[in-house]
């Protein structure tokens, strides 16, 4: 299995060998396709893209959340964690535990 690595490839590459590349994003490659030199799109795992867009979303799975998602009542973990960050006062500091 592939970790993480980035390919940059220019558009014309990545349409002349575009399964290639693909199946290389489902092994957990990113490829990062250019355009006139500049970044303009990528392709990534689905695995990847769901991630992405729960951690953009706010939805349970994302962020801290995710890192307990495998254990047994990690939704009400969540749950209590959004009604800690609900009943925050806004500008109220953490205390200094160092």
């Amino acid at each position: 299995m592939m970790t993480h690595m980035v390919k940059t490839l220019p558009v014309a590459e990545a349409k002349a060998h575009l399964a290639r590349h693909i199946r290389d994003a489902e092994r957990g490659g990113r490829v990062v396709i250019t355009r006139h030199g500049r970044p303009a799109a990528a392709l990534v795992s689905i695995r990847d893209l769901e991630s992405v867009e729960r951690q953009a979303t706010g939805r349970p799975g994302g962020g801290l959340a995710s890192l307990v998602g495998s254990v047994d009542g990690a939704g009400d973990f969540a749950a209590r964690l959004d009604r800690i960050r609900r009943g925050r006062r806004p500008g109220r500091r953490l205390p200094d535990l160092g």
